[in-house]
């Protein structure tokens, strides 16, 4: 029987991890860090979803919704925009509390859509940004 080489005796590597255990790790380190922490990461999420859809509802509403005829109708459309925004900012919360806080003492389950959650979160932080350069860019930034 023959000899073995050494490039035969070296231990096997480890193979790379697939893009699916990668996801799986985000999710577990997400619902892994203090509770205090993933309560504040929702509320992030949810200010930056209202700040970054602001523009955005806004020129839609007032391009093809907002019709300026009465004064009760000028009440009405000058809030309108304003609720949508809050109100999708408030939904990004509760959904943050259900899939990444939990109730007091759980930790939720790893599931796909806390990845997806984490990514619009984050997608949500980068459209504010944005949005802060271009108003400094133009001048118009508080």
């Amino acid at each position: 029987m023959p000899t073995p080489s050494p490039n035969q005796l070296k231990p096997p590597s480890n193979p790379s991890p697939t893009p699916h255990e990668d996801a799986a790790g985000v999710v577990r380190w997400l619902l892994h860090l203090p509770r205090m922490v993933r309560i504040v990461v929702c509320a992030i999420f949810a200010f930056a979803v209202t700040l970054g859809l602001t523009p955005i509802i806004d020129y839609l509403y007032l391009t093809f919704i907002y019709r300026d005829n009465s004064e009760l109708e000028r009440f009405i459309h000058a809030r309108a925009p304003a609720m949508i925004e809050v109100g999708l900012g408030l939904l990004m919360y509760v959904l943050g509390w259900i899939f990444i806080i939990g109730t007091r003492g759980e930790t939720p389950p790893a599931r796909p859509i806390v990845l997806w959650y984490f990514g619009i979160g984050v997608f949500a932080v980068f459209l504010v940004f944005l949005w802060m350069i271009q108003g400094m860019v133009s001048g118009t930034a508080a």
